[in-house]
């Protein structure tokens, strides 16, 4: 049995090292931001979340993650008056100068003068305010559509066997309308990696590939991922690549981290105000490696929502979660339909997060949660 564990552990190390240059999440529809950068700032407020997730349970050495995330949006805020000249005033009569006819027809033929003086003004005033306004309001409409930026960072943890992976990024992404309904945007993360293997003991030195595994050294290594997201209310589609520069992650092994590339989609359909269904998929392929493929369904009422993920040749998923005002919490269940389903008990993944909101309603979500 020990030795069945052990070389579980070593299968999980390997996979991990060569195939896994990106995290696997059973609710990326909860963060979408942990598996494309450009989600960062897309929502209307700054969402701090947390997450754990212990795949196969009761399995030595089963991979285990856990990250703290927060993602913010930034837009200038321009006001119509620092950019419009208000170039009228009020009209206010002046009579200082003025002297009032005393006699009969006169007096009344100079108040009708001075009448249509007055309204031929104001007419005229009248106009260039609602010109004003006009113009106020192309303004406020301009500044709606107008482009916006996104700001994030993460702070990763993954285990795997005797290996372990800590990360840190920040990110940055452009969003901008390209519809009246949709947006574009572009965004990437920047950041280290670090791996590191914990030796184990009572292995022949005459088994070069396990011992060129226990004796790899710990080393921080830079690391890229970009990411293009396609947006509205109702749908996304998105790319995203994982390990883009071509880094050595260990030191004592001369091979580069494999580059990975992962895709998303979804449409909601809205039954009613209260009640949705989302269909998606995620897709994801490493270098050298089989295509994992997700397909998901969520179905959301007011505030609460459930889900299932059926992941190819390797697990079902039962997700819930739920909104309680600016504090959201999600669970999900993994059952694995692999091999290791004889050896383990599934997994879970828990994430808990919260969302500031810089105006009073508008901790919605515009798509994903």
């Amino acid at each position: 049995m020990y030795k069945l564990t052990y070389l579980l552990a070593l299968l999980i190390l390997a996979s991990v090292v060569y195939a896994q240059p990106m995290n696997q999440y059973t609710q990326y529809l909860a963060n979408p931001y942990m598996v494309n950068p450009a989600y960062a700032g897309a929502e209307e407020f700054t969402h701090i979340q947390a997450s754990y997730r212990k795949q196969w349970m009761g399995v030595a050495g089963s991979p285990g993650n856990n990250y703290l995330s927060a993602h913010t949006r930034y837009k200038k805020e321009k006001k119509a008056e620092d950019y419009i000249e208000r170039d009228w005033k009020p009209y206010k009569q002046d009579n200082s100068n003025y002297t009032v006819p005393t006699r009969g027809r006169t007096t009344e033929i100079a108040r009708q003068a001075e009448q249509k003086k007055i309204d031929s003004i104001k007419t005229g005033q009248m106009q260039k305010e609602l010109e004003y306004r006009k113009k106020i309001e192309e303004f406020k409409q301009s500044q709606k559509y107008a482009p916006h930026h996104g700001f994030g960072a993460n702070v990763l943890n993954m285990s795997a066997g005797t290996f372990t992976r800590n990360s840190l990024y920040v990110s940055y992404a452009y969003h901008l309308w390209i519809a009246k309904k949709a947006r574009l945007a572009m965004g990437g993360s920047l950041g280290f990696v670090q791996n590191s293997v914990n030796p184990v003991s009572g292995i022949d030195n005459d088994d070069q590939p396990l011992n060129t595994f226990n004796n790899a050294k710990a080393k921080m290594s830079p690391d890229l991922i970009i990411g293009g997201l396609l947006y509205s209310k109702t749908y996304f589609v998105g790319i995203s690549g994982f390990a883009l520069l071509p880094t050595n992650p260990y030191a004592g092994i001369n091979e580069n981290q494999k580059a990975a590339i992962l895709g998303l989609a979804g449409y909601r359909i809205n039954i009613n105000d209260d009640f949705s269904v989302t269909p998606s998929f995620l897709v994801r392929y490493a270098m050298g490696n089989p295509i994992s493929i997700d397909v998901s369904a969520k179905a959301s009422y007011k505030m609460i929502w459930l889900g299932a993920t059926y992941r190819k040749t390797d697990a079902v998923a039962f997700m819930i979660g739920a909104n309680f005002g600016p504090v959201d919490v999600s669970y999900s269940y993994d059952m694995a339909t692999s091999v290791l389903s004889k050896y383990g008990s599934g997994g879970h993944e828990i994430i808990l997060g919260y969302r500031l909101a810089k105006k009073k309603g508008t901790t919605n979500s515009l798509l994903f949660n």
